[in-house]
């Protein structure tokens, strides 16, 4: 890893806030988003970009911005790896992550710490975002309070249960998380390629008393379905196994409302692992499933999965105890 040579924007570091980057080939829009970024406001007064082993132009553009940001270098290990690098050398209380392809508007981390100093409880704090489909050139607002009520809320929201609703589906730059949370939950998971950001979200509310929302829209996630590293992950039948086992691990810990949501991801999985025919991994994650959730909260499957799978672990048992 290598830093390059760089001076800090010259303001007080401390209780702010310290925008995280990790870059990995977007030559074609970096130079926006440092431009934009430098322009949100006196906030954030640390901005860490980090460089997940471009091979096209990307950390040269980055360089023209030295003067601005600190500058990291890793060989490819993906973007969580890159974000937890961030983490590390960040200087400041509350840490922001951006992909290097979003904006955020100006006042987002201002509005960061507004909603710390009315609710003072609150480690993990969310803005509303808007997603932009660069295929289809529409954009659509999530205003998050909605997620919580069937009405959209004016007024900023502080609460405590747990909500899957609100965490799926998040936009990287539209969180702000304490370092120190950050820190003892575990950071980002580095063998997750996707979901990495509802799964460090899960960790992060567990860590925390409550969070606040609020209903600006004060962030701007770019969806681009054509990103090949995502599609590429995101049909990785290792990865949705992984995640899956991952929301298994944490259901002891969930409120009995948010169950569903796991089990729903568990069925998806197993579904998918019969369409392709993968019948041992299935029965596995089938049988992890039913002592962990138990058999109600699998009723979705079908039938043949449910006896295919039971087969199967007869069937190594039966082998265990021949051996």
């Amino acid at each position: 890893m290598t830093k390059s040579k760089c001076t800090e924007r010259q303001m007080p570091l401390g209780s702010a806030v310290s925008i995280i980057i990790p870059l990995f080939n977007k030559e074609d829009t970096i130079r926006k988003t440092l431009t934009q970024v430098l322009k949100v406001g006196p906030y954030p007064n640390e901005i860490i970009v980090v460089d997940d082993g471009s091979t096209d132009q990307s950390y040269k553009i980055a360089q023209e911005f030295s003067e601005n940001i600190s500058l990291y270098r890793q060989t490819n290990k993906g973007p969580s790896s890159a974000r937890n690098l961030g983490a590390k050398h960040a200087r400041n209380k509350h840490l922001v992550f951006l992909d290097a392809d979003d904006e955020l508007v100006e006042g987002v981390c201002e509005e960061h710490l507004r909603l710390r100093e009315l609710f003072p409880k609150s480690r993990l704090t969310y803005v509303s975002f808007e997603i932009y489909d660069v295929l289809k050139d529409v954009s659509e607002e999530q205003i998050l309070t909605s997620r919580l009520d069937s009405y959209e809320s004016q007024e900023p929201r502080e609460f405590s249960r747990f909500n899957f609703k609100l965490i799926e589906n998040i936009a990287a730059g539209s969180f702000c998380i304490d370092k120190d949370i950050f820190l003892k939950s575990g950071g980002f998971d580095e063998n997750l390629k996707i979901w990495e950001i509802t799964d460090s979200l899960i960790r992060f509310r567990l860590h925390t008393k409550s969070q606040a929302i609020s209903p600006k829209v004060l962030c701007r996630k770019n969806n681009d379905s054509r990103n090949s590293q995502f599609c590429r992950f995101q049909k990785n039948i290792d990865q949705h196994i992984y995640y899956s086992r991952k929301l298994l691990s944490y259901a002891d810990l969930l409120p009995n409302s948010e169950i569903r949501r796991v089990s729903l991801e568990v069925i998806y999985c197993l579904n998918k692992l019969w369409i392709e025919r993968n019948i041992l991994k299935m029965s596995e994650l089938y049988s992890d499933a039913y002592k962990t959730l138990g058999p109600n909260a699998l009723r979705g499957l079908s039938l043949k999965i449910r006896v295919t799978s039971a087969i199967m672990l007869n069937i190594k048992k039966f082998a265990r105890n021949q051996s």
